[in-house]
């Protein structure tokens, strides 16, 4: 083969492991993290409009008294991630007290997880729980997170 064949060969070997690098460094990033889209979160409206000012930075929803049935696996709950935000939240459900119980992969703003299902039902009982909201930009970096104090009502 002449030089100029050779050449343009490796342009091309180089291009296209310059395109293998960009499309590979991304997909790494997200998967050495650990986080992946959620597939249970879908598009979801909250029945009251959330107020917004263009000063607000994350929003973070608030709950009231959550209730389970006592034995159920599968539960409902709305962890919603309102369509305002940029970024996309992890929820980690916990008793105070005691390690999570369950953890949502990323839901992206809009979404919702709507029901969860538990490795161990509850007892019947009034627990205070925790849902921690963690944030992260579409990179998969750590923003703020926050920390909802509510009650859990098992009947």
């Amino acid at each position: 083969m002449s030089k100029n064949k050779w050449r343009w060969i490796l342009i091309i070997i180089i291009v296209l492991l310059i395109v293998g690098v960009c499309i590979a460094v991304p997909i790494l990033r997200q998967s050495q993290s650990g986080l992946q889209l959620d597939s249970n979160a879908s598009a979801w409206e909250p029945t009251t409009s959330i107020q917004t000012t263009e000063e607000q930075g994350i929003q973070i929803p608030g709950y009231g008294t959550i209730y389970f049935a006592a034995g159920e696996k599968d539960v409902p709950i709305t962890l919603y991630n309102p369509e305002e935000n940029t970024c996309n939240f992890v929820f980690e459900l916990s008793i105070e007290g005691d390690e999570p119980f369950y953890q949502t992969g990323l839901v992206e703003p809009g979404k919702a997880v709507t029901e969860i299902s538990l490795k161990n039902p509850f007892t019947a009982g009034n627990y205070k729980m925790h849902i921690l909201v963690k944030a992260y930009d579409q990179d998969g970096n750590s923003l703020n997170s926050g920390d909802v104090k509510t009650t859990l009502v098992v009947q």
